[in-house]
């Protein structure tokens, strides 16, 4: 049986708050039906206990529940514009009540890129003073040093509403190249930029964001690469479920919005964009929930996970370089036969892609043992692992190094390897804010930062330098062991003798 949990959490709705906002909200909009005892808004008590109590066969069968809901009782109705909707009376009602609650499941606040470098950035198509505000938002990353390669305007042939906006252009498309024009006379005209117009529809409805992602791609062709979504809240959501589900593998997808206008968003155009965005991104959706079916919440922080969930990519996570295709060396190789939970059963330190793809960023070599021993069936059936998010803001260069850190607290990586993990956390496109802060008067980090300054070719003295001193170790330990099992030998004759 499944219960809401895996399903929030593959939307993104990690802590217990969240969910029952989640839930508090469905219950407003009337998802739940008539509950007995229950008159107007949930309680905490009331939304903690559906969160923990209402269950369905599976996670494929919560999450078709959800979209059926979320159909029903969200979405607007056909044909009508979100300007011209009639908020629904038990949310108009309510509205400065699940107006937190919207806050809290990332509706309506700003949201901000991870990186400094795109590859394309796509402006999303929309009425007049919300293109204004997205192209805003682009001046804005512009002048904070984020660095773009081509600009989309994905635009449509939907003609102008004149009650709302004031252009003298015929389409969405001309409104919106006009605008950027005027917004960007400083850039240089070197910088690559695009119109999308996406035809109407034969019944002569609009485009929608899927038919202009789509034009995109049909048009410019363009390469995989890094790609941000410039949008507005509360659709922020919406538009990145769109692309995740139709841009093909090889598109990295980030998201920056301004954040709503609270004073005059209608509750039930925010309650719109969540139906669009489950209804949209539903195949994802449902590959994030059959991933987070094998993870259990324990705290903020630290899970229970299925050790099959965890993949492996030390390219990406490990600064080491001399370890296998698992990130695992000869030399810390675990080869005890069986899971022994005083020794193993450190938590390991995992990453999660929004797409609920999870990386193992320390504890590479107890992810191989339990490989091994799962072969054999003797590995445990779920392990503890501290996990770090790209929901929360963090990037996979930001969890290497955090994952490095953890090793260089504990004395276990060298002077020069930790070197280079205090350079790179200096470098652009790092979230300083988010890395832990380390006690730099332990062990070699002294030392450490002192090189932390060095070029390449002097860390690769400094590295080769240590290594000798590794191997002066080690002889200097087998001689201590020979010397000990030498002296236990002649003990043990003389009282023989004796």
């Amino acid at each position: 049986m499944a219960t809401l949990k895996p399903l929030f959490r593959a939307l993104g709705w990690f802590t217990a708050d969240q969910q029952r906002a989640a839930v508090k909200l469905l219950h407003a909009a009337g998802a739940f039906g008539e509950l007995p005892g229950v008159s107007g808004m949930l309680t905490d008590a009331q939304a903690e206990a559906i969160r923990n109590q209402v269950d369905f066969p599976s996670g494929d069968a919560a999450l078709g529940w959800l979209r059926d809901v979320t159909q029903a009782h969200l979405l607007r109705p056909a044909g009508v514009e979100r300007c011209d909707m009639a908020e629904p009376e038990m949310l108009r009602r309510n509205r400065y009540v699940l107006m937190p609650l919207l806050e809290k499941l990332g509706q309506l606040e700003q949201r901000a890129p991870m990186y400094q470098q795109y590859d394309h950035v796509l402006v999303m198509g929309a009425m007049q003073d919300a293109v204004d505000a997205r192209l805003d938002t682009l001046n804005a990353l512009r002048k904070q040093g984020v660095r773009f390669g081509e600009v989309h305007l994905l635009g449509s042939a939907r003609p102008l509403d004149g009650r709302h906006e004031s252009s003298a252009q015929a389409t969405e498309a001309a409104m919106m190249e006009e605008l950027y024009k005027k917004k960007t006379t400083g850039v240089p005209r070197s910088q690559n930029f695009s119109v999308i117009s996406a035809p109407m529809h034969a019944d002569g409805s609009r485009a929608d964001a899927a038919d202009t992602l789509r034009q995109w791609l049909s048009e410019r062709k363009p390469r995989p690469g890094r790609v941000l979504i410039i949008s507005g809240q509360p659709h922020s959501g919406y538009h990145e479920a769109v692309a995740r589900a139709i841009l093909p593998a090889g598109f990295e997808i980030d998201v920056a919005a301004p954040a709503a206008d609270m004073q005059n968003l209608k509750i039930g155009v925010a309650a719109d964009s969540l139906a669009r965005q489950i209804y949209a991104g539903f195949e994802p959706l449902r590959r994030r929930v059959h991933i987070e079916e094998q993870i259990r919440e324990v705290t903020d922080g630290l899970v229970a996970i299925r050790p099959e969930a965890i993949e492996a990519d030390p390219a990406i996570f490990q600064f080491r370089k001399n370890g296998d295709a698992q990130g695992v060396t000869a030399a810390a190789r675990i080869t005890r036969t069986e899971w022994n939970p005083l020794l193993d059963a450190e938590p390991l330190t995992v990453y999660q892609y929004a797409n609920g793809r999870t990386v193992v960023g320390d504890g590479h070599h107890r992810l191989s043992h339990l490989r091994e021993l799962a072969a054999q069936g003797k590995a445990p059936e779920w392990v503890a692992a501290k996990i770090i998010r790209e929901e929360d803001g963090y990037t996979p260069q930001d969890a290497r190094i955090i994952c490095a850190m953890v090793n260089m607290q504990h004395g276990h990586a060298g002077v020069a390897e930790s070197a280079r993990v205090l350079q790179e956390a200096k470098a652009p496109g790092v979230h300083r804010e988010l890395l832990p802060p380390l006690d730099m008067t332990k062990g070699n980090l002294p030392a450490a930062q002192a090189l932390a300054g060095a070029s390449e070719k002097d860390l690769a003295v400094a590295e080769y330098v240590e290594k000798r001193s590794e191997l002066a170790k080690d002889r200097l330990g087998g001689a201590v062991a020979r010397l000990l099992a030498d002296r236990a030998a002649k003990d043990t004759t003389e009282r023989s003798v004796v």
